[in-house]
């Protein structure tokens, strides 16, 4: 009688093996994921250096900064892609570098790509990097939380936000511009307070006259 020595896995062992890669991988995966969004950061502040250094020297020489790409003295790699959007616009594989606001605020800004495609336009940004051209500051704003990519990841000088006028805040809510109607409608209770306070001193006046 010939005897089979051929020798398997049972189905819980490979059950047991799937778990430990499924556990490996639960701790491995998001670990990796960070280590490349601070790749992607690097690269960002790199090149907003780069266009800042460019921006103070076109400073120096026209006494205001730059608006398109076209006019810095740098070379960008992929600068094909700077004809889109009116030249005030830097494509890469995973940045939208704006100059935009320059004149404004002083900031310059990099889109994270949310895909990672630069064609993508209408793509929203997993997080934006901006610096201040002035002062060489960074700062991040978390534009998508439910990516699990945030602004702590990255060394950086501050948070930022955006407002819902569009101007960017490096202070929190406290550095976004009230809205008018907003400032009436909270005018308006402090004039009526202050009405009823000078009503009711007429009111107590009048009372001590009287029993005078």
């Amino acid at each position: 009688m010939i005897k089979n020595n051929k020798k398997g896995f049972t189905l819980i062992e490979l059950l047991v093996v799937v778990l430990i890669i499924g556990i490996l991988s639960s701790v491995a995966a998001p670990q990796y994921t960070r280590t490349v969004e601070k790749a992607r950061f690097a690269e960002a502040a790199e090149l907003l250096q780069a266009v800042s250094n460019a921006e103070q020297r076109y400073m120096l020489q026209h006494d205001e900064y730059a608006q398109y790409f076209e006019d810095l003295d740098i070379e960008i790699p992929n600068k094909s892609a700077i004809k889109m959007a009116k030249k005030v616009m830097l494509l890469t594989d995973n940045f939208r570098i704006y100059l935009d606001s320059v004149n404004e605020d002083n900031l310059i800004s990099a889109e994270r790509l949310a895909s990672g495609d630069a064609k993508e336009l209408g793509a929203n940004a997993r997080y934006i990097v901006y610096k201040n051209v002035v002062t060489g500051e960074l700062f991040c704003e978390d534009t998508n939380p439910k990516d699990k990519v945030n602004c702590d990841l990255f060394a950086i000088n501050g948070i930022a936000l955006t407002c819902d006028d569009g101007s960017v805040s490096l202070t929190g809510e406290g550095g976004c511009k009230k809205d008018e109607k907003e400032k009436i409608e909270l005018k308006e209770p402090v004039k009526e307070k202050k009405a009823e306070e000078e009503q009711k001193k007429d009111v107590e006046e009048k009372i001590e006259i009287h029993y005078k």
